[in-house]
C-alpha cells in the first residue's frame, strides 16, 4: 500500500497550521518549526481498513493529477520557448487549426 498519499494530504492539511506556528515565532524575519513543534501537533491516523478504502478511491486520482501536473510543465516550457518566437515573427502561423 502506497501510503505517500496518505503522507502528502496530511502535510498538505497540516500547512496553515506549520505556517501559522512559523509566523507566531517570527523574530528575525524567519519563524521556524522544530522538532517540538512536530511531536504537539495531532494527526488522526486511519484504521487500515479506511486506509484502504482511501487508497483504493483516490490513489488512481493521485497518479492522474501527478500525471497532468507533470504534463502542465512541459506544456509550460514549450510555451515559453514558443510565445516569443510568435510575437517577434520569428515563427510565422499560416493555415486553419483543426482539432
Amino acid at each position: 500500500m502506497n501510503r505517500s498519499i496518505l503522507h502528502f494530504y496530511l502535510l498538505k492539511n497540516m500547512k496553515p497550521v506549520l505556517i501559522a506556528t512559523a509566523q507566531d515565532k517570527e523574530a528575525t524575519g524567519f519563524g521556524h518549526v522544530t522538532v517540538a513543534d512536530m511531536k504537539r501537533l495531532l494527526a488522526p491516523y486511519p484504521r487500515d481498513a479506511v486506509l484502504q478504502s482511501f487508497m483504493w478511491v483516490f490513489a488512481p486520482l493521485y497518479e492522474q493529477c501527478f500525471t497532468f501536473e507533470k504534463e502542465n510543465i512541459s506544456l509550460s516550457a514549450i510555451q515559453d520557448g514558443l510565445l516569443p518566437k510568435l510575437l517577434s515573427g520569428e515563427i510565422k502561423v499560416t493555415g486553419e487549426v483543426t482539432q
